[in-house]
């Protein structure tokens, strides 16, 4: 070695491997430290809260109180979450008064935060959560619309169903010739209604003046079995008729297809009830239509009487005629022809309002007659007139019991016999109560004769 290498020294280093266990010492002393620091101050919140009363107590001084939520004017009890307290309007909002009894003043809450209740009233009850709108209950099935409609058209057809098996066609046939000298026959066809039997003959309701001049009477059964019938009897006033089918002439078989229409209370139907009509409610036999009672205020008088009925919403047809049943099936109204063309909808009679007159012709009984048209008088009117009740007579039939009594155009009914009339429908009803050549009293007051006392006349009833 030249004296050039003597003047370098060579340091030698060695690598060695981290020591494992010194960096874990380490990571343990700090996770130690930290620990004790979090308990550390842990317990010194804890020793702060403990004393904190007492020192303030050595050291005078006085906390400041929390502030509390402000009563109502209004009742708190009232408020619910979700909703604003309205305040009352000559209420002011004040400044808290530092007397021991706070002043109340308005409080409107706010709809997202409950507010903490005072030391003296227990918190508001938190309401029962309502349910996300964008789910269903599953134990509440989701309807559907279709299928519920679908369900309810399909039972309103099985209730039609049922009462159109008291229904038939009736045909009023007249014979004529034509400019050709060519013997014809007119066919004018009706509803009738099966209403029983009296075990001679089949007895049908249907519409009078249809019938009044046919040579024959044709009825077609549901089988399609044809036979002949007859008046039994008519009310030509009211419009209706019983029709006669002997029982000889139809077959057993026909006969089982009869069903006799049951009939319901009208004085409990009301405006918006649904309704079935059915026979020729729109001018086609066989029709079904579905609606609702639109009116219940329709009064026809008559020789005699009146009949009261219901408006419907359906639509109706020229020459209409059949019945309408209630939601069970019963008879309810009988729709009549409209003879003047102006009605647009079903209207029916209701069927109590002829309960009285159907027992007479049903059993053939003679119709008693007296000979008036009379209207019921409003009470206003009555009582300008010094009457407490009565009918005003607007008609005397000529030659009728009733003008050879001497009843003229004008008079009010008061009494008949000891019956008080005040309505067309007791007169009604009292006629129609009696036999052919009763006697019967009534009690009139004159036109231009109400100042003096009602004149008591008797009259014999006739029959129609």
């Amino acid at each position: 070695m030249d004296n050039n290498d003597k003047d370098f020294n060579y340091v030698e280093q060695k690598i060695k491997p981290k020591n494992r266990k010194k960096v874990k010492k380490v990571i343990a002393i700090i996770a130690l430290t930290i620990v004790v620091a979090v308990l550390f101050g842990f317990l010194s919140r804890l020793v702060f809260v403990a004393s904190e009363g007492a020192v303030n107590r050595i050291l005078g001084i006085t906390p400041t109180p929390t502030p509390t939520p402000v009563e109502s004017a209004n009742n708190r009890s009232q408020v619910t979450f979700g909703t604003t307290a309205t305040p009352t309007p000559t209420a002011q909002p004040q400044t808290p008064s530092p007397s021991p009894t706070p002043t109340t003043i308005p409080v409107v809450l706010d709809p997202t935060e409950e507010p903490s209740p005072t030391p003296t009233e227990a918190p508001p009850t938190t309401p029962t959560p309502e349910p996300d709108p964008g789910t269903t209950p599953t134990e509440v099935p989701e309807s559907d619309p279709i299928a519920d409609y679908l369900k309810m058209i399909s039972k309103m057809r099985s209730i039609a169903g049922k009462a159109a098996e008291s229904l038939v066609r009736v045909y009023a046939v007249t014979s004529g010739v034509n400019w050709m000298d060519e013997s014809i026959e007119t066919r004018t066809e009706r509803t009738g209604i099966l209403v029983a039997d009296n075990g001679v003959e089949l007895l049908i309701l249907a519409e009078y003046n249809a019938f009044a001049s046919a040579d024959r009477i044709e009825i077609e059964f549901r089988d399609g079995a044809v036979a002949e019938g007859s008046i039994y009897m008519a009310d030509p006033d009211s419009g209706l008729a019983v029709i006669e089918v002997e029982l000889t002439d139809i077959s057993a078989s026909t006969v089982a297809t009869c069903k006799y229409v049951s009939l319901g209370d009208s004085d409990n139907v009301t405006e918006g009830e649904p309704v079935i009509a059915l026979g020729r409610p729109n001018g086609y036999y066989g029709a079904v239509e579905f609606g609702f009672i639109s009116h219940t205020g329709l009064t026809k008088y008559f020789i005699d009487g009146v009949h009261f009925g219901f408006t419907t919403d359906i639509v109706s047809g020229t020459s209409s005629d059949g019945m309408v049943v209630d939601l069970e099936g019963k008879l309810v109204g009988l729709i009549v022809p409209d003879s003047e063309g102006e009605r647009i909808t079903v209207s029916a009679i209701y069927i109590n309002s002829v309960k009285t007159l159907l027992l007479k012709l049903l059993n053939g009984n003679p119709l008693p007659y007296f000979g008036v048209r009379a209207e019921n008088v409003p009470k206003d009117i009555l009582v300008g007139m010094g009457l407490e009740n009565g009918i005003y007579v607007n008609e005397v039939i000529a030659s009728s019991p009733a003008a050879e009594a001497g009843v003229k155009k004008g008079d009010v009914i008061v009494g008949i016999d000891e019956v008080v009339i005040g309505s067309v429908t007791d007169f009604y009803e009292y006629i129609f109560s009696l036999e052919e050549g009763s006697e019967v009293s009534l009690n009139i007051y004159h036109s231009g004769m109400r100042d003096e006392p009602a004149e008591q006349i008797s009259a014999v009833l006739s029959v129609k």
